[in-house]
């Protein structure tokens, strides 16, 4: 359970997990809460569905294009592969033609170093068709490169277009929690007022009452610190002075 109500420094998760107990709780409590504004009812039904359905949609396109990214890479090296063994053979006696593929050279990392690399074959082994030189790879082994570098240049497309979109979702999204924090603080304010702010019902709603404590000893609510700090002070001032001896 959360042991804070400072709601806009809520992670995800504890965000999540307050927004669940209210979805799940405030029918249970709705009566108590007839004079709060309808608008606060309203939201306090959905809530936590709106926000993880808000989440599912921000990370959609982005996982969906990375995932196929990932994938096409992957094939396109092992079609890469596939070619340079294939090479090793029909070059097997002109080492300096499969040296003009730069099959020499070790397959790179990057993902725009794997793509200059295999449209390097791709055009070296154009040159030596037009220039009539044999031997030269089979054009079913080529196709088959060119097909899987065409897919990798592809899924960049789309995961670049995708992280467009992913930046409009991600602002709705962060609108939406804005929007919730303020909800949040609403209905914390009605809580403490029909209830009391170290009321077990708090609980229900996932707020954290006077008696939680953070680490460091002190009460994790702002407010309720300076609620206590105050009483003390008043205390204190109201506290009448020692008696003192009557003058015989």
């Amino acid at each position: 359970m959360p042991t804070d109500n400072n709601f806009s420094m809520d992670t995800y998760s504890k965000r999540r997990e307050r927004l669940m107990h209210i979805q799940m709780n405030f029918a249970t409590h709705a009566e108590a809460f007839a004079s709060m504004p309808s608008d606060v009812a309203e939201w306090a039904i959905s809530c936590d569905s709106v926000l993880r359905e808000r989440k599912f949609i921000r990370e959609g396109p982005s996982k969906g294009a990375t995932t196929s990214v990932k994938m096409a890479f992957e094939l396109l090296k092992k079609e890469y592969g596939i070619v340079r063994r294939l090479a090793e053979t029909v070059f097997v006696d002109s080492p300096f033609l499969f040296n003009g593929y730069n099959f020499h050279l070790i397959y790179p990392t990057t993902q725009s170093a794997q793509i200059g690399r295999v449209q390097g074959v791709l055009d070296q082994n154009q040159r030596m068709k037009d220039g009539g030189q044999t031997p030269v790879l089979q054009d079913m082994i080529i196709n088959r490169l060119s097909a899987a570098l065409d897919s990798a240049k592809q899924a960049l497309t789309k995961r670049a277009d995708a992280h467009g979109e992913t930046k409009y979702l991600q602002k709705l999204l962060d609108e939406r929690w804005d929007f919730d924090t303020k909800k949040l603080q609403t209905l914390y304010s009605w809580s403490i007022a029909v209830w009391d702010d170290n009321h077990i019902n708090l609980i229900d709603f996932g707020f954290a009452r006077t008696e939680q404590y953070d680490k460091r000893g002190r009460p994790s609510n702002r407010r309720v610190k300076n609620r206590l700090e105050r009483e003390a002070a008043n205390d204190e001032q109201n506290t009448p002075d020692s008696p003192t001896d009557e003058p015989m």
